[in-house]
């Protein structure tokens, strides 16, 4: 029966400080070859002595990371009661109603005496009754031991890990993979699963067609189609998680590959999140920690270095030497795109030296704002958009607004302009599942450093390189850029001070709306 523990089978005890390097399934002892090493290997020899005096005649080595993945999976068999299928049944259940509900990630939560499962819609995490009923220890230890095709090798629930489902079987349709992240938590243990949908990815077409889909405005457009046109150099894209950066990467490659296919595109990624047309994917390794992790994230950056690319991404700026390997890269002719976390635009160049700065690089700074280094900086998030069904006018709801919001979008919008086209959420209808919202739309900020920003970034520092994109360069914020969709109708003054802050007066000196004869003066400058 799958049902037995079958890791302590009838007539043998493994003692408590061996059952990491030996166990029995089947009439076998399966023993890792971690145990041939150190102290324990005396203790491993006499139990192994004992087991056959018990008629256990068969003996397998394995090495550590078969040994743990088997042992794992034994004991996931073990917790599933009598029948693993129910609760991988009811995983697959759970996958199959978060995709029905439009949902990124779903949450599981598990407490000494019940399982919470939220799903993530739109940005907002709401908890779901009755989508589950069973023991979430059990659905964590299935869906880690049987569904994960990459994990660090067995569960534990002690331990942070990573682990992908990729095999169609498991999916539901439409969605080509989910990632998962698993750890303790104060009161249990808790897993979160990103579905990595296909059409995130479905748009296609021009990149300014692509990107204006996705919620940047003609500005933004325009400044990323110039970044993309320099043939070497670092364009870096920041935000939050789940701020919807993978995807932006995705269209600015499969573009720049419909645009020029002779170019040989290649991407570093753990793991590759959204399968790209016409790129070579290079997925790092999977490692039991952070450690080997980074370590096989630089060695996969080399062995892309070597394979004669014209243009690299790398999923993650994560450590100073995938910072100072990406920023060669771009040093010696290749367009690297990449990522970072960081607040804003002009945060990424704080975040960027912080992560590089070291003994043999003193102030990066130097080497950042270098004209042949730095081509451009992008910083995005994502607000919530009005169901456009049953939205409602500010001006007939304004009691529905608190009045400290309300106060300072008259001081950011001239509501007798622009009032009659600004809306609030309303209360929900059968078209947006009684959320208010449908779908999320991109803010952003992108930055083309012209040689005299790079000089002040060098002498003067990050806030007055700020203060020149503001005011000579006519640079957009993400707050001017959020501004502008809330007098386009598209999204709730609340939700926007939830997302990017409360609302101000930033855009006194900055509307982004260069006219074209300014915007080509700004390309020969660079």
């Amino acid at each position: 029966m799958l049902g037995e523990d079958k890791t302590k089978p009838e007539g043998i005890h493994i003692p408590e400080s061996l059952r990491n390097y030996v166990f029995a399934y089947n009439g076998a002892i399966y023993v890792s070859k971690e145990a041939e090493k150190g102290s324990v290997f005396a203790n491993v020899k006499n139990f192994l002595f004992i087991a056959k005096r018990k008629g256990f005649t068969r003996k397998k080595t394995l090495d550590a990371q078969d040994f743990n993945r088997m042992l794992g999976k034994i004991k996931a068999s073990a917790d599933t009661s009598d029948d693993q299928n129910v609760t991988v049944g009811a995983a697959r259940d759970l996958f199959y109603d978060a995709v029905k509900k439009r949902a990124s990630d779903i949450h599981v939560r598990v407490y000494e005496h019940n399982t919470q499962i939220l799903y993530r819609i739109d940005g907002d995490l709401e908890e779901q009754k009755g989508v589950f009923s069973g023991k979430g220890q059990v659905l964590i230890n299935s869906i880690y031991g049987y569904l994960a095709d990459q994990a660090d090798s067995t569960y534990q629930p002690r331990k942070y890990q990573d682990a992908r489902i990729g095999r169609a079987e498991f999916l539901p349709e439409g969605v080509h993979g989910i990632r998962i992240a698993s750890g303790p938590h104060d009161r249990g243990v808790c897993m979160v699963l990103r579905l990595l949908y296909e059409d995130t990815g479905s748009l296609d077409g021009s990149m300014s067609h692509r990107f204006e889909s996705l919620g940047y405005n003609r500005f933004h457009t325009r400044n990323i189609m110039f970044m993309r046109k320099r043939p070497a150099g670092i364009i870096i894209i920041s935000g939050p998680t789940g701020s919807g950066k993978s995807t932006t990467l995705k269209h600015a490659l499969e573009s720049l590959h419909k645009e020029r296919p002779e170019l040989n595109i290649l991407t570093v990624e753990d793991p590759p999140e959204y399968p790209m047309d016409g790129v070579v994917q290079m997925p790092v390794t999977n490692a039991d920690s952070a450690e080997t992790r980074n370590a096989a994230f630089s060695s996969a950056m080399r062995s892309a270095l070597r394979s004669d690319p014209d243009v690299i991404m790398v999923g993650e700026i994560r450590d100073s030497e995938s910072a100072r390997l990406a920023i060669r890269a771009a040093m010696t002719g290749h367009q690297v795109w990449t990522t970072v976390h960081a607040n804003d635009a002009f945060h990424i160049i704080n975040r960027m030296a912080d992560i590089m700065v070291c003994p043999e690089i003193p102030k990066p700074i130097n080497i950042l704002a270098d004209s042949t280094v730095l081509v451009g900086l992008v910083a995005q998030r994502l607000l919530r958009c009005l169901c456009p069904h049953c939205k409602r006018p500010l001006l007939d709801h304004q009691d529905k607004v608190p009045k400290d919001t309300l106060s300072r979008l008259s001081q950011a919008v001239d509501l007798e302009q622009y009032g009659m086209d600004i809306y609030i959420k309303g209360e929900g209808c059968s078209e947006c599942g009684g959320r208010g919202t449908y779908g999320r739309s991109v803010i952003a900020e992108t930055v083309v450093p012209d040689p005299h920003m790079l000089k002040i970034l060098r002498e003067e520092g990050v806030d007055a390189g700020r203060s020149y994109w503001l005011k000579q360069q006519g640079g957009k914020t993400m707050m001017s850029h959020a501004v502008d969709k809330i007098t386009e109708g598209i999204a709730c003054p609340v939700d926007v001070e939830s997302i990017v802050g409360p609302l101000t007066m930033e855009t006194v000196f900055e509307d982004g709306k260069l006219e074209e004869g300014e915007y080509e003066q700004l390309a020969i400058n660079n």
